[in-house]
């Protein structure tokens, strides 16, 4: 079966892929990236040709309110012509639980026009709604913080973990088309502030967390039941205290792990008594980089430059402002994209363990992840065990921690990639950082690290 998914370097897009393709299907990733843009219609009808099933689950680039709508309705109409031209028997879409109930917000208003452009399309369809992802928390928690509290709503939620989210998609991309709505949720219920104080304590961050009737959850208050889904809803089987266990074990394995192996390499340099610079150095090392690095100088910063618009884009959904590309051997063409999920998922740490699980090792040591800041001892610990042969990044660990101060939402540990690398048994090469563009990286955090 031929499945076309728009929105494929995203949080649910990639993890859908692996999915589809792992059970033996073609699958087609639909991007600008890979010449396809929906908002105006570019590259679509040789995307789509010969598809069985088209997967959106693109989102809006910006959240302004005339923005997102014009995003939903041009990509949803051109995907549904598209669609209707190359005779596609299936068009499945992501959703949001709740949508009809949030008409509030300029966001919610155009994800119902998306729906009903797509109940009114002529093609066969099913609509997943799905309830807030459990990586989405410190987002909601970010939006709420007031000085030194985190004031959010009392409403209820039922969180789902984006892995489970992309089992029930990949399914029902599988399945013949309802044309309806199915909801998807977690097991569990929460009143939001609740959830909110489960995962601030869990990361570190004492912030007393106010909860509100009133507080309103992303520009719009809600109702008791705004963010639940049905009687009918799908539950699954993810629970939130494993999901959290989860993320915050893979953070302190590969914290400590590296921490050690970086303290041996440092004992290693002194008892051998170098009177040279020491593995880690002190400079850039740009020229040994670039000597050894095909990408040209303007291709790095090409790529750094999409990788910040990645960062501006996660930002819009609360997240924080960082984010990571993946380049093939050409040097040219992203192949995945990647923003920030939580403190334990940075955007190098999640894209070194997607492209891992979507490439060979040999392959991924012809790449390089292009970041827009320096990545940290847990990303650079993803990044080395995955192989990726090449790091480029915009700016250091340092500036970054000039920018997060003492912020429990990103405890910035001034250790550089290089040192963490060199104390590894393989070499990994790295160029950066790129003062010109300091200043247009550095704007995404402006006003974020309350």
């Amino acid at each position: 079966m031929k499945i076309v998914v728009v929105g494929a370097s995203g949080l649910i897009g990639a993890k859908t892929t692996e999915r589809l393709r792992k059970k033996g299907h073609e699958v087609v990733p639909a991007s600008r990236s890979s010449g396809v843009n929906t908002i105006t219609g570019e590259g679509l009808a040789t995307a789509l040709k010969g598809a069985d099933v088209v997967l959106d689950v693109s989102n809006s680039p910006s959240f302004e309110d005339k923005a997102v709508m014009e995003f939903f309705d041009a990509s949803t109409r051109n995907l549904l012509a598209a669609g209707a031209t190359a005779g596609v028997k299936h068009h499945v879409a992501l959703g949001v639980v709740g949508t009809e109930e949030l008409q509030g917000s300029g966001y919610f208003r155009a994800k119902l026009v998306q729906e009903n452009l797509i109940k009114s399309g002529g093609i066969p369809y099913t609509i997943v709604q799905a309830t807030q992802f459990f990586e989405f928390i410190g987002g909601i928690a970010q939006a709420g913080a007031a000085g030194d509290t985190v004031q959010v709503s009392t409403a209820y939620m039922q969180p789902i973990a984006a892995d489970d989210v992309a089992d029930a998609v990949s399914a029902i991309c599988l399945e013949p088309p309802i044309n309806g709505t199915i909801e998807i949720a977690g097991p569990e219920r929460f009143r939001q502030n609740e959830i909110v104080e489960m995962y601030l304590r869990a990361i570190g961050d004492s912030r007393p967390v106010v909860g509100s009737e009133d507080a309103s959850y992303f520009g719009v208050k809600l109702a008791e039941q705004s963010l639940v889904p049905g009687a009918n809803g799908r539950a699954s089987s993810t629970k939130f205290d494993k999901w959290l266990k989860a993320s915050l074990g893979l953070l302190i394995a590969i914290c400590l792990s590296f921490v050690s192996s970086v303290v041996h390499a440092q004992v290693k340099w002194i008892n051998a008594d170098y009177t040279a610079e020491p593995p880690c150095g002190g400079g850039m090392r740009l020229a040994m980089a670039e000597k050894s690095n095909d990408m040209t100088h303007a291709q790095m910063i090409l790529h750094i430059r999409a990788a910040n618009e990645v960062a501006k884009e996660w930002k819009t959904f609360g997240h924080h402002p960082f984010g990571a590309v993946l380049v093939g051997p050409d040097n040219q063409q992203i192949l995945m994209k990647q923003g920030n999920i939580s403190v334990v998922r940075h955007a190098e740490t999640e894209l070194a363990r997607r492209a891992a699980e979507a490439y060979g090792s040999g392959y991924l040591s012809k790449c390089t992840l292009v970041t827009t800041m320096e990545p940290c001892v847990m990303c650079s610990g993803n990044i080395y065990f995955a192989n990726i042969g090449k790091v480029v990044f915009g700016a250091t660990e340092e500036a970054l921690g000039k920018l997060t101060g003492t912020s429990k939402m990103n405890p910035t540990m001034n250790l550089p990639c290089r040192q963490v690398f060199d104390a590894g048994q393989k070499s990994i090469q790295v160029t950066g950082p790129f003062p010109e563009l300091e200043e247009e990286l550095i704007e995404p955090h402006k006003g974020f690290w309350k």
